[in-house]
C-alpha cells in the first residue's frame, strides 16, 4: 500500500467532491448554483453537523434557512453543495427538530457516517473556522467581507484591501520504533492512561523533516535514525493537516522535555496486554495517531487493532 492509500483511509480525508477551484470567483455563477433546483444545503452550528437520527446520515435541505452564511463546497454526484452556518441557537433546535435531525460533533460524527460525508463534514467545518478566526483584517483590524463561495476574505477598507485566503497548520506526528518496540508518551491534560505518538507544528523556515526530529528530541530526547512518510490528514480541530510519519530511533533512552507528562517504550507483548487489560488508552480510531499505530500492529502480528480494540 502507498503513502497515497494510506492517506484515503484516514478519517475526514475520502472526500469525493468537485471542488471547483477555478470558478469560485464567478459570484454571478455561485448564485446560479445556489438557486439551482438540485442544490443540497449542509448545515453546521456550533463545530457539529445535522444528522438523521435513524441512520446517522447527514440531512440536507434543498434551500437554505433564511439570514444564514452559506458557504459553496463544490459539485457532489453533480449535484452542487453547500454548507450552511447557522449562528442562532434557537433556530438549530427548530431545525433539528422539524427535520427529525439531531446535531452531532466532527469526533462523534465521523464514526457513524460514511468516509465521504465525514471528509464533507470536516471540509465544512474547517472552512468555518477559518472564517471565524479571519473576521477582521490582520493588517489594519478593518471587517473582512467574504468572497469566492466564501474561500477568500476581503478588507472592507479599500486603503488596505488585504486579500485572506484560507489557513491550515501544517503539523507533523510520528509513530518512533526500535526493535519491536514503540515509543508513546501523554499529557498531563489526558485521561489516565491514554497515551499516543508524539506530534508538533511545523515551525517558520523548518522542513517537516526538520520538525520531526526536532519535536522527538524536545519532547523526549530522543536522536532518530530514519525517517519515512505514512500518510496524511485533514484534522479541522481547528484547522491542522497533519503529516503522519514512521522513525527509528537510535536508542531506546528518554529525557523527558517540559510538553510531556510521561513517555515510555511498549514492547509488543506488553502493549497487547496493557491494551487488553485496560491499563493502556489509545487516541480514538479516527486518528492518524491510530492508524500510524494499527499499521505496525498489523505488520508484527496480522491482526486488527480496530477490531481488538472494538471487543475491549
Amino acid at each position: 500500500m502507498d503513502h497515497y492509500q494510506r492517506s484515503a483511509r484516514n478519517a475526514f480525508s475520502a472526500c469525493i467532491i468537485d471542488r471547483q477551484t477555478e470558478m469560485r470567483a464567478d459570484a454571478g455563477s455561485i448564485s446560479a448554483l445556489a438557486a439551482a433546483a438540485d442544490a443540497r444545503f449542509l448545515l453546521i452550528h456550533e463545530r457539529c453537523c445535522l444528522l438523521r437520527k435513524t441512520d446517522h446520515a447527514m440531512l440536507l435541505l434543498p434551500q437554505p434557512p433564511a439570514d444564514s452564511t452559506t458557504c459553496y463546497l463544490g459539485l457532489r454526484q453533480q449535484q452542487p453543495l453547500f454548507a450552511v452556518q447557522l449562528q442562532q441557537a434557537s433556530e438549530a433546535a427548530r431545525l433539528a427538530a422539524a427535520m427529525a435531525g439531531q446535531w452531532v460533533d466532527l469526533r462523534t460524527a465521523a464514526g457513524t457516517v460514511s468516509a465521504d460525508e465525514a471528509g464533507i463534514i470536516a471540509y465544512a467545518i474547517a472552512v468555518f473556522n477559518w472564517q471565524q478566526r479571519h473576521r477582521f483584517c490582520g493588517s489594519c483590524g478593518s471587517p473582512n467581507t467574504q468572497l469566492d463561495g466564501g474561500h477568500r476574505m476581503h478588507c472592507s477598507n479599500p486603503a488596505c484591501a488585504q486579500i485572506t485566503f484560507p489557513r491550515i497548520d501544517p503539523a507533523m506526528i510520528t509513530l518512533i520504533e526500535h526493535d519491536d518496540a514503540i515509543l508513546l508518551g501523554r499529557q498531563e491534560n489526558w485521561p489516565q492512561r491514554r497515551y499516543s505518538t508524539l506530534a508538533g507544528f511545523v515551525e517558520p523556515g523548518e522542513s517537516i523533516e526538520d520538525a520531526v526530529r526536532r519535536e522527538v528530541m524536545e519532547e523526549a530526547g530522543v536522536v532518530l535514525d530514519t525517517i519515512h512518510y505514512h500518510s496524511s490528514q485533514p484534522w479541522p480541530f481547528p484547522g491542522s493537516l497533519m503529516l503522519g510519519f514512521r522513525t527509528t530511533a537510535s536508542s531506546t533512552q528518554i529525557r523527558l522535555g517540559a510538553e510531556l507528562a510521561d513517555a515510555r517504550w511498549w514492547h509488543l507483548h506488553e502493549f497487547e496486554q496493557s491494551l487488553q487489560s485496560g491499563q493502556l488508552l489509545l487516541s480514538i480510531p479516527q486518528s492518524i495517531a491510530f492508524a500510524l499505530i494499527s499499521d505496525w500492529y498489523h505488520e508484527h502480528t496480522g491482526r486488527n487493532l480496530g477490531d481488538i480494540v472494538a471487543e475491549i
